[in-house]
């Protein structure tokens, strides 16, 4: 696959209140459905969260379908939905379904 249809992160890491998060993450990801599995305080969300700039990383690149997420986060976002699980949670709306109209 292309790299402008991939998720790729090149030597991330992230670090919040001193303490790593993911640590020198490099992955390239083309398949269309990928499931993320791992521990409770694994990095699943953070790593989730990089996708689409809601996290940031400390250091290295996070690219999705070729757009820097970095770079161009509002670029990323258009390419990139994100589902809370916990109503609580969302971003800007009461709700999954008026969270996703909005954007």
């Amino acid at each position: 696959m292309s790299a402008a249809r991939e998720i790729a992160l090149e030597e991330v890491t992230v670090r919040l209140d001193g303490r790593s998060i993911l640590e020198g993450v490099t992955v390239r990801l083309d398949a269309r459905r990928i499931a993320v599995v791992g521990a409770n305080g694994s990095g699943k969300s953070t790593f989730a969260r990089l996708l689409n700039g809601l996290a940031t990383p400390t250091s290295g690149t996070v690219r999705v379908h070729g757009v820097d997420v970095g770079r161009e986060p509002r670029r990323a976002r258009a390419e990139v939905g994100f589902v809370f699980t916990n109503p609580d949670a969302q971003v800007l709306m009461p709700t999954v379904a008026e969270d996703v109209r909005l954007s």
